[in-house]
């Protein structure tokens, strides 16, 4: 199977994607309900809602201008004998498909270690299959011990994990967060396009913004007004216990924090908070999120602003847990470049 056959299979994979993304429970086909249910079952996180949001953002990753401008800069050979181990954290639907998109871009094997509660990869892998049947040869789904593999892509959980990882070469993240940044002259429509960022997925993505720093005059108050149509995270009985189990500690430990019912705002000189919680942190200049920035970028993986001239990695309000076209490049120059 050649590179174009492939690219040619995830484009299709993708559109099939953004149809099921589109779908009302009344004209989804039986097995697409299927999913929904048994993933919200599973894991209720994976709220119907959310895997719809997760199979467009990547539907819109999975074109043929996108997959072909990814792998221009990198060589793809038809086929290899190279077996990498993705190992799948389920926070969020497909949260690490981009890994596997990678593996079998390049021509490699894909041994796939999923949660037992994540349904969707599976599902989405199947239906890769019977897309281009090739891709059975290339995919092997390992719920069990990881069979032999000659290189790991993975999330770094913890010390143990990183010395088995080690021994073999490997791709291993630290966990990470995303914060915004405002000059204080957003609108009420990039306030709320902001309230995208953070209650999306119920903020359990890495792409979720955490923390935000807000200049001195800024009064803050003004998020909650913006995040109000939000409010239905309060119907989501996981949320609400995440959030009432953070507003009894900051209560019984006597912390100050402002709340709106749903969402806590808490001044704090971290970047990560806990779920129903956001951070936030007053600057005079903007010297001072430079340095903050800077000294922590191994630590966050978004900056949500309209800064982009003193923050050149920044994206625009409301694209946070959007999948970005540079998405895959650092998956592919580790492919790329392995030598085992």
């Amino acid at each position: 199977m050649n590179l174009q056959q492939r690219i040619s299979a995830f484009v299709s994979l993708g559109q099939y994607l953004y149809t099921a993304s589109q779908q009302s429970d009344t004209d989804a086909e039986i097995d697409l309900l299927q999913l929904f249910n048994r993933a919200k079952f599973k894991n209720p996180w994976y709220s119907t809602d959310n895997i719809k949001l997760a199979f467009l953002n990547h539907s819109q990753l999975l074109t043929k201008e996108n997959l072909s401008a990814a792998v221009q800069n990198f060589p793809c050979p038809e086929n290899t004998d190279k077996r990498i181990a993705a190992v799948l954290t389920d926070r969020i639907p497909l949260e690490c498909f981009s890994d596997i998109v990678c593996i079998l871009l390049t021509g490699n094997h894909a041994i796939v270690r999923p949660t037992e509660k994540d349904f969707v990869t599976w599902f989405v892998l199947k239906k890769l299959k019977e897309i281009e049947p090739e891709f059975a040869d290339y995919i092997e789904i390992d719920d069990a011990i990881l069979h032999p593999f000659d290189a790991i892509i993975a999330e770094n959980t913890n010390e143990l994990f990183a010395r088995y990882a080690t021994k073999r070469p490997n791709l291993l993240r630290d966990e990470k967060t995303s914060i915004a940044v405002l000059d204080g002259t957003e609108n009420a429509e990039k306030l709320s396009k902001l309230g995208k960022d953070i209650f999306n997925f119920y903020g359990l993505s890495t792409k979720n913004v955490s923390k935000i720093f807000v200049p001195e005059d800024f009064e803050i108050t003004r998020i909650f007004e913006a995040v109000e149509p939000f409010n239905t995270v309060s119907m989501h009985f996981k949320y609400m216990n995440n959030y009432e189990y953070n507003k009894s500690i900051y209560l019984i430990s006597r912390l100050e924090h402002l709340d709106n019912g749903f969402l806590i705002l808490k001044n704090d000189s971290e970047l990560k908070s806990p779920v129903a919680v956001v951070f936030y942190e007053k600057y005079s200049d903007i010297s001072q999120v430079q340095k903050i920035v800077q000294e922590n970028r191994n630590k966050i993986k978004n900056i949500i602003s309209n800064k982009t001239a003193l923050l050149p990695d920044a994206i625009p309000f409301g694209m946070a847990t959007e999948i970005q076209k540079n998405e895959l490049t650092e998956t592919l120059n580790f492919l790329t470049h392995l030598t085992i």
